[in-house]
């Protein structure tokens, strides 16, 4: 399975390190997709173990962008988001915490022979607004010259989309949720470094590379 990753990043409009004492209470803001609510709780619950900080989730999911205003305004303390995003001024500290994969996954059935057929009158759910997964598919669907009128959108992959764009980490059980799915490969490992469409992706954007999913993952 050949795929594209980016990086999670943890932003902090507080610095934590130096002479400074650390905070007792920091507000997370809540990322948009269900998966990275996921880890923002596990996240939370490891600094409770293992050190004083506490951490308090913030309000409604917003998307990245959101998050980094809520960082700046001073309502949250620390945000997931991926590096897709443009970096701030009056962000303190920045800190890479893992990859998130791209999955692309399609109803099987579905015409795959081109992004074009894969597409035509699908339901799609390519995650919130300005994701790192929605704006990924508005690329791709600007280089397929297609319109809005090709197909639509769906606010949750819980209503069972004929399609799925997401960036989420490697998560061997959570396809079990969707049957009669399977997972999209962008090409095979050899076409790396010899013009392929994801030779072109990477080039265009710098913030991914090149992803092989192992077999049984």
């Amino acid at each position: 399975m050949y795929t594209l990753r980016i990086i999670l990043f943890l932003s902090l409009a507080v610095g934590l390190g130096g002479c400074e004492k650390k905070p007792t209470q920091l507000r997370l803001a809540i990322p948009a997709l269900s998966v990275d609510q996921e880890i923002a709780q596990d996240f939370s619950a490891l600094l409770v173990s293992e050190s004083n900080i506490r951490i308090e989730l913030t309000g409604s999911p917003v998307s990245d962008e959101a998050a980094l205003d809520a960082l700046l305004a001073e309502e949250a303390d620390i945000a997931l988001v991926s590096n897709n995003v443009p970096f701030r001024s009056g962000i303190t500290t920045v800190m890479p915490l893992y990859p998130t994969i791209l999955h692309i996954g399609y109803r099987i059935g579905r015409d795959t022979s081109s992004g074009v057929e894969l597409l035509r009158g699908a339901v799609v759910f390519a995650g919130a607004p300005g994701s790192a997964s929605r704006l990924m598919f508005e690329t791709v669907i600007s280089r397929l010259e297609l319109t809005a009128d090709d197909f639509s959108y769906m606010d949750s992959p819980e209503q069972t989309p004929d399609v799925f764009v997401v960036f989420a980490p490697i998560s061997p059980g959570r396809i079990d949720g969707f049957p009669g799915f399977r997972l999209l490969s962008l090409g095979k490992s050899g076409d790396v470094g010899h013009g392929s469409n994801v030779d072109a992706m990477t080039l265009l954007n710098p913030q991914l590379e090149a992803f092989i999913i192992p077999v049984g993952t």
